[in-house]
């Protein structure tokens, strides 16, 4: 996953994980990049669930307010699908977007090889940070802008429920909330 969605975890979640895993856990958080295991929390209930998210956007099951009729699909519309004729504008996203991901492969091996202080030869690594925050966010905002021109997944895809605004905001319509 981390080769499609580089840098793009903002936080991971996992409920109640059993003892094996909390154990393989951690092995492999020592090896892990520091950045990745401070966005991994553990909940062992629903109430530790809630420190991590609003009720407003959780579903019932696990205590929020959000209706978990898993029955309710929202059936396609006819023209979501026709953004992908247009293959000249998909192929310019496309490129855009693994222009993004160049930059930011070449970004992180800057940074594997960096130092703390800059030298003439290399950057600091706060200096590499901070574009490769700005990297991560154009890589986001790349993939969201091609998303409908390759094909809808979900139904949070679908243009008429889509969170994710053009900008990379997120906007909760009455349907999730």
């Amino acid at each position: 996953m981390r080769y499609y969605y580089p840098e793009s975890v903002g936080h991971c979640v996992i409920l109640d994980p059993s003892r094996a895993f909390q154990g393989i856990w951690k092995v492999v958080r020592g090896w892990a990049n520091p950045r990745l295991v401070s966005r991994i929390q553990f909940a062992r209930n629903e109430t530790d669930l809630l420190k991590y998210v609003d009720t407003d956007h959780l579903l019932d099951i696990f205590g929020g307010k959000v209706q978990s009729d898993v029955t309710d699909y929202i059936a396609e519309i006819a023209e979501e699908n026709d953004w992908m004729k247009d293959v000249e504008t998909a192929d310019r996203l496309q490129q855009k977007y693994r222009a993004h991901l160049w930059r930011l492969e070449a970004l992180l091996r800057e940074r594997a090889g960096c130092q703390e202080t800059e030298t003439k030869e290399t950057r600091a690594e706060a200096v590499i940070e901070a574009e490769l925050e700005q990297v991560a966010k154009d890589v986001r905002l790349a993939y969201h802008r091609l998303r409908p021109y390759i094909r809808t997944k979900t139904m949070l895809d679908r243009p008429q429920h889509r969170p994710l605004q053009d900008n990379g905001t997120v906007e909760w319509t009455d349907l999730y909330v």
